[in-house]
Formats: structure tokens, C-alpha cells, sequence
């Protein structure tokens, strides 16, 4: 009886921590992220929950300036370009840069050839809209070291490029980053992994 009640114990008290502070708790192990609320970023709100148009919705963390980021995202825009019909259905890309000015942003974006793609698979997140881009940033506790400060955080997991992966329907991401995958895979490799990690009903 006594072990039964120290297990009824423990259980409240992860019960009441997950409560409290919002936390995932998975096998005793405390993730760093708290739950995600599409609700509460304006532009992100429309693509999720029950009614959202593709199942899968991508958060690219990047910047114009990032050495890293310059072949990602044009690598990206090809790859949905070239698997349009099934990225059409799969998913949807949102850009949350960290230029410097809008008119870089624009740059970058028309230079990776992001401006041919249609608004139903890419959109960006306005440069004006600071709250916004900064809010996931520092939800997601991915962005640029030099932008740590900025952002409110002490530490990060991860920088940029970062492409977060997100179930529209559960806003839970499915996949960490899948910046390795467009530089590892072929976009019919890609769209086949991110295929596989659609939930079916």
C-alpha cells in the first residue's frame, strides 16, 4: 500500500507540473519547449487545427546574412518547385527571418527564387511584424547567437538554418530539423520522408 501511494504521489506531481508550467514531461524526462499555441501568432493561427488545409506546416528559421542559410533556402524553393503537386497537398513553408531590413529579406527571397513559388506552400512572416517573428523565435529557442539577446534567451536549441517540421492539425513538431535533409536527399527523397510523417486520421 505504502508504494502504491508514494506511485499515486509522483504521478500528481507530474500531473501538476505539466499543468503549471506547461511543460511536456515524457518518461520522467522534462523537454525544454512548452506547448505551442498557434493562436497566438496571427499569421500562423489560419494554417492550423481541424480545418487546416495540408497537413504539415514548416517553420524555416534563416537569414540573408547567414552563410549557412544561402544555399538552404534556394535549395528549399527548388524543392518545391520541382515536387509541386505533392507539396501542394503536404504542406506549407513559413519563412521567420532575421534580416536586418526588409528590403535584405526581399533580396534574399527573390534571389532564391522564393518569389515564383505560390502563396499556398510559401509565406513570410512581414519584417514589420517583429513580435511575431521574435515570439516564435524565443518559443522555438532557435535563432542566430548574435541574436540571443534580442530575442530573451540565455540559451538556445538550436540556430539558423533551422526548417521545424509541425503537425497542422496537433501543432506538435514532428520533425526537429529538416535543413539535413535538403542537403543530403533528392527532392522526391525529401517529399517521401516528409510523406512519412503524416499522421493518418
Amino acid at each position: 500500500l505504502k508504494s502504491k501511494a508514494t506511485k499515486i504521489v509522483k504521478a500528481r506531481i507530474v500531473f501538476e507540473r505539466i499543468s503549471e508550467e506547461g511543460t511536456k514531461i515524457i518518461m520522467g524526462i522534462e523537454a525544454s519547449i512548452p506547448f505551442f499555441s498557434p493562436q497566438k501568432f496571427p499569421t500562423l493561427a489560419p494554417l492550423f487545427g481541424k480545418d487546416a488545409k495540408v497537413p504539415l506546416i514548416g517553420l524555416l528559421f534563416s537569414a540573408a546574412w547567414c552563410p549557412d542559410c544561402q544555399p538552404v533556402v534556394p535549395k528549399l524553393a527548388l524543392l518545391l518547385s520541382e515536387e509541386k503537386e505533392v507539396a501542394s497537398y503536404l504542406l506549407k513553408i513559413v519563412y521567420v527571418g532575421s534580416e536586418k531590413t526588409d528590403e535584405e529579406m526581399k533580396e534574399f527571397l527573390k534571389r532564391s527564387s522564393c518569389d515564383d513559388l505560390d502563396e499556398g506552400v510559401f509565406t513570410v512572416i512581414d519584417f514589420d511584424n517583429v513580435n511575431e517573428r521574435q515570439g516564435l523565435k524565443k518559443h522555438f529557442k532557435t535563432c542566430a547567437a548574435k541574436e540571443m539577446k534580442d530575442v530573451g534567451l540565455e540559451k538556445r536549441s538550436g540556430g539558423i538554418p533551422t526548417l521545424k517540421i509541425l503537425d497542422a492539425k496537433t501543432a506538435t513538431v514532428v520533425l526537429e530539423d529538416a535543413v539535413p535533409d535538403l542537403q543530403k536527399l533528392s527532392p522526391s527523397e525529401v517529399m517521401k520522408k516528409w510523406q512519412a510523417l503524416v499522421k493518418s486520421d
